[in-house]
Parts: C-alpha cells; sequence; structure tokens
C-alpha cells in the first residue's frame, strides 16, 4: 500500500466524511501492478452487503472474492484509472446478502504528482428498478400474445360491420340509377343516405388498417458492454471460474433486460447441475442481418456420452419452452443449437439490436 493511501486510510477527517454519506461508499487504494486494495468501506456499505470495513481493509480484491467477481470488478477499476475520469456503470453482484444489482460510479483521486493513488465508490442499490423491469420483460409476451388477439377480434368485427353497409352503398346506387326527381325531395334523400354509408365504410376501412398494420414497440433498446453483462452473470453461476468460458466484447443495442433474462438462463442449463457441465462454453454474438443480433451459447464435451445424449439437453428444453413467448412477442426466436461434438452442444436466440461500432 503506498505511502499516501495509507494516510487516507487512516485520517479521522476521512472516515467521518465516508460515514456520513447515506449510499454507499467505498474507497480502494490503486498500488503498482496494478493492484487494487480495499480501504474503507462506510457504514451503509456495511449494512447494504453485510461487510465488516475492518475486516476487509488493506486486502486485495483477490483475497476478499471469487476469481470471476475479482476480474470482473477490477476491470472496472482499471477503466477507471486508464481513462482517469469518472466511470459510471452497473453491476450485477453477490456480495453475502443475495444477488443484487448496484450503480456504481468511480471516481479517481490525484496526488500532487497527477497520479491516481486511490479511488472512490458510490453505489446505489436498483435491484428493485432491475426486478420491475426484468418481471415486464416476461410479462411482455403474454400482453403481446392478448394484443394480438383483440386487434384480430377488432379487425374482424369492423370486416362484418362493413359488409352489410356495403351492400346498403350498392342498393343505394342502383335506387339512383335512372331516379326521376319530381321535386319532392326524395333525391337528395337518397344523396344524403349514400353520403352517410361511403363515410361510414370509410371509418371501418381505417379501424381495419390500424388493427391489422399497428406494431407493438413498447420494450426499450438501451446500449452496453456485452463482455460485461457475461463477467457479472459468470461471477454469480460459475464465481470459482471452473467452467472455460469464451464470450464476446464489445457494445450492443437491445433490449437489456431480454437480453439479461435469457443468457442467464442458457448460461445455467449449461452449468448446471455441476456434475454435467461441459469443459467449455463459446457465447457467441453476431448481426444476423439489418437489425437482429443472433447469440448462441454452446458447451463443448469430449466424452463419448455427449455424441449422443448432449449435456443439459433437458434443461435446454425447459428454456427454450418458457422463453419462447417473450422473444417471438419482440420479432426473435430461440432453439436448441447443434448436438455434435464439434460444434457443441445448446442454445441460440434471436432478439432485435445492433453491434455498435468500437469506443
Amino acid at each position: 500500500m503506498s505511502e499516501q493511501s495509507v494516510i487516507m486510510a487512516g485520517s479521522p477527517a476521512l472516515h467521518s466524511l465516508v460515514d456520513a454519506v447515506g449510499s454507499p461508499v467505498f474507497l480502494v487504494g490503486v498500488e503498482d501492478g496494478p493492484q487494487y486494495r480495499l480501504l474503507k468501506l462506510n457504514k451503509a456499505h456495511e449494512q447494504a452487503t453485510g461487510m465488516s470495513s475492518d475486516a476487509v481493509r488493506g486486502k486485495l480484491l483477490d483475497e476478499l472474492m471469487p476469481p470471476r467477481m475479482a476480474t470482473q470488478i477490477t476491470a472496472n477499476y482499471q477503466h477507471c484509472v486508464d481513462t482517469r475520469e469518472n466511470h459510471t456503470y452497473e453491476e450485477f453482484l453477490n456480495l453475502g446478502t443475495g444477488e443484487r444489482w448496484w450503480q456504481t460510479t468511480l471516481t479517481p483521486m490525484f496526488d500532487s504528482n497527477g497520479q491516481i493513488y486511490m479511488i472512490v465508490g458510490i453505489a446505489a442499490d436498483i435491484t428493485h428498478q432491475k426486478s420491475s423491469q426484468i418481471s415486464l420483460a416476461q410479462r411482455h409476451g403474454e400482453i403481446i400474445d392478448r394484443i394480438a388477439e383483440m386487434r384480430f377480434l377488432s379487425s374482424t368485427t369492423a370486416q362484418d360491420m362493413g359488409l352489410p353497409l356495403r351492400e346498403l352503398q350498392t342498393i343505394t346506387r342502383q335506387l339512383k340509377d335512372g331516379f326521376s326527381d319530381l321535386g319532392d325531395g326524395k333525391l337528395a334523400l337518397i344523396d344524403k343516405l349514400e353520403e352517410v354509408v361511403a363515410s361510414s365504410i370509410a371509418d371501418i376501412d381505417s379501424v381495419v388498417e390500424r388493427c391489422l398494420g399497428a406494431h407493438d414497440e413498447a420494450w426499450s433498446m438501451t446500449s452496453f458492454a456485452i463482455d460485461r453483462v457475461c463477467g457479472d452473470l459468470l461471477s454469480i453461476l460459475d464465481p470459482l471460474g471452473q467452467c472455460d468460458v469464451r464470450y464476446p466484447t464489445g457494445f450492443v443495442r437491445t433490449d437489456g433486460a431480454v437480453l439479461n433474462i435469457v443468457l442467464r438462463a442458457a448460461l445455467a442449463a449449461q452449468l448446471t447441475p455441476i456434475s454435467d457441465r461441459p469443459e467449455k462454453i463459446d457465447v457467441t454474438l453476431t448481426q444476423a442481418d439489418g437489425d437482429t443480433l443472433r447469440i448462441m451459447v454452446l458447451g463443448h464435451r469430449s466424452d463419448e456420452k455427449h455424441r449422443t445424449e448432449p449435456c443439459g439437453s433437458k434443461q435446454h428444453a425447459a428454456v427454450i419452452s418458457g422463453l419462447r413467448h417473450m422473444l417471438v412477442a419482440r420479432g426473435g426466436a430461440i432453439w436448441a443449437g447443434s448436438g455434435d461434438a464439434a460444434a457443441g452442444s445448446g442454445i441460440g436466440f434471436t432478439l432485435r439490436g445492433y453491434l455498435e461500432k468500437p469506443r
């Protein structure tokens, strides 16, 4: 630990200031390597996570948490140091009080020589908001199905109403053909009837067109790093890094809640139970066409058994059944991946979205 970090960590004024903040705050010392050492957790952080500031003070991340989680958190610290700017991001962690979503902001602290010697982090628990987003995403498919049924019923009803009006329109035109105007106002009444019928038919046609042509896009697209999503999920599903998992890097723009739900389910199907885990897992992401992302989560096994019986096949079937409605409602699809040993077995799915250019 650097001398300046030691001085700052032991400063009573700093301790009092940090403890006065109502949100979880943590101080991290930046050392050569680079290495990151926890210096302080404020009282709000202790209450939110169950961690003790005294117990973690002076320890490296690798000494406090599983490898995957330490790697994921360290990557965010390194980003803050590399950019020398504030870094705000969302992360999904289990710090001892259950799985939670956090929105974390890291702020670099500079010494008199312009070197970063400490990072101040402040976190907000956004689990409730994320849970609401995920719940809405899961219900969205069911809602879209009901909307589709209502649209079909509305359009059918409107078309049925239009049939007698079109017959009346035909009769009115036939009645006018060769009708002699005797000046008693009957022709004016026929003209008015024809006008009302034509207007009603136009209104019905408009309703049918809206019902059949409408397309619901109630979900929202956000931009995020796909490697951060994969890393956060794996820090929960495989915290010790026992399985070799390769996943893409870069930014995508899509429905983040849905991607998180499906990706977590696909990875969990590969990693559970532990006795049936593949030797390695490949997560691939490609742009299938103009506005569709294609994601594959495939596990690879070399033993003879899984050449004929793909690992996790029962879990895969359950995942596909449970998520099909949600993806189809968004114009996507989900299927079982290849079952041969070379290509691997697992789950593939598509979702509206875009690969973004490197930042």
